[in-house]
């Protein structure tokens, strides 16, 4: 008994130590958004959003998914020489990238629709490199409990951000201004953590190459399993800005990012952090007892009731606090949170939840859960007539929904084992 509240009470500490940073550096952005909204236009956040859409896709598979092995090696040994093999991973991956971006910027441009991304296109190799540069820094940090540093980085980043995004929009740089920002934050996050991630053991492991190849094959159901649902995971969750400017137009995109901006606040704030102690949590319970139900079923207690304190009023006043917190042609941009506000309810509890099939080395479910989820999307694109945004919106909303709750149910009989 004493165990178990001592359990508790250290998710519930290291959860609220996450908490705590997390909360002050999502509110440094939200804060800055009024701001933002009356320096850029719609247009300029939409070239944004297909930026970070872009770089998001490839930054989530830039590592192989290998970083997710490092909460789950033996040792914190090994934990080191999984983190170089990410490092290396997303080394080469970025360099590789560099050709395609080159060559091929013109028919990206040409597929994207938007001829302002074409010089930004060259910078998504060096951003998807320090995006997996902070992947193996962020989980080698999980492992090590250092959720201060963890929450630590995500101020630096976001002060960084704001900094410059303010700063640069002032100064009439366009978007631009919004990208070097965010470029810019993904290097201050890196930093931030650098200190306690970076020893002598890591630079150690660098030279086991030897070592790092069994490791790379012990821990093979990751790149093999993962990598393609995470390339499917990240394409679906970015499809929409990627197709909005297509089908509607580039301020349409800036409205949509900034309502999907302030909807996924609560994930970025509280989800985050529960979804990283949770799976610290739960892979420390799958090594004692050999499956994950009693993290898993407290986790989705929390999360369900944090959820409904949310959207639930949420749902009710988002549209007037739009048209007063960001004026009057951001109004449109509340109507699109709320019919967007069923879809991320559910994905708030359910992302938090889906280490869970990694952790019970079910990572195929992962790959199977996404190529349904990407596949439904596309016949929605193919097949509906989309006659305006807002049916758009409630097709897709009804469909995401569906398929979370379903795979929520498949979650927790993994986690049962």
């Amino acid at each position: 008994m004493l165990g178990n509240l001592n359990n508790k009470s250290e998710f519930t500490r290291n959860v609220l130590t996450l908490l705590s940073g997390t909360v002050l550096a999502q509110a440094i952005p939200i804060i800055a958004i009024p701001i933002l909204t009356r320096i850029y236009r719609p247009e300029d956040f939409g070239v944004l959003a297909l930026f970070v859409s872009i770089t998001a896709i490839l930054g989530a598979v830039a590592n192989a998914r290998y970083e997710i092995a490092i909460t789950q090696a033996a040792s914190e040994l090994n934990s080191f020489r999984v983190a170089v093999l990410g490092l290396l991973i997303c080394s080469v991956f970025s360099i590789l990238l560099i050709i395609p971006f080159i060559i091929f910027n013109d028919v990206l441009v040409s597929l994207v629709g938007n001829a302002k991304i074409s010089v930004w296109l060259y910078f998504v190799p060096i951003t998807v490199w320090f995006i997996g540069i902070y992947n193996v820094f962020n989980f080698l940090s999980t492992r090590r409990k250092s959720y201060k540093e963890i929450a630590a980085s995500h101020i630096f980043r976001s002060v960084s951000m704001v900094s410059l995004q303010s700063l640069l929009g002032l100064l009439k740089f366009g978007a631009s201004g919004l990208i070097i920002g965010h470029i810019v934050s993904h290097i201050a996050s890196i930093f931030s953590l650098t200190r306690s991630i970076v020893c002598r053991k890591l630079f150690i492991t660098i030279f086991d190459f030897k070592k790092i190849k069994v490791l790379a094959c012990r821990y093979k159901k990751f790149p093999i399993f993962m990598l393609p649902a995470t390339i499917m995971n990240s394409i679906s969750n970015n499809m929409l800005s990627i197709t909005i400017p297509t089908l509607f137009s580039l301020s349409t995109l800036g409205h949509y990012s900034l309502a999907q901006r302030a909807l996924g606040a609560p994930s970025a704030i509280i989800g985050n952090s529960i979804a990283q102690v949770y799976l610290q949590q739960a892979s420390k319970e799958k090594q004692e007892t050999g499956s994950v139900i009693k993290s898993f079923n407290s986790t989705l207690l929390k999360l369900l009731a944090v959820s409904v304190c949310i959207f639930a009023p949420a749902y009710f006043f988002v549209e007037p606090v739009f048209e007063f917190v960001f004026g009057q042609d951001w109004l449109i941009a509340g109507t699109y949170c709320k019919i967007l506000i069923p879809y991320f309810s559910v994905n708030f509890v359910v992302s938090a939840l889906s280490y869970t099939d990694s952790i019970m080395g079910k990572q195929y479910l992962y790959a199977a859960f996404n190529f349904i989820l990407i596949i439904g999307l596309l016949l929605i694109l193919i097949f509906f007539d989309i006659e305006s945004i807002y049916s758009f919106l409630h097709i897709v909303v009804g469909y995401l929904v569906a398929t979370y709750l379903l795979y929520l149910m498949l979650l927790r009989k993994v986690a049962k084992n």
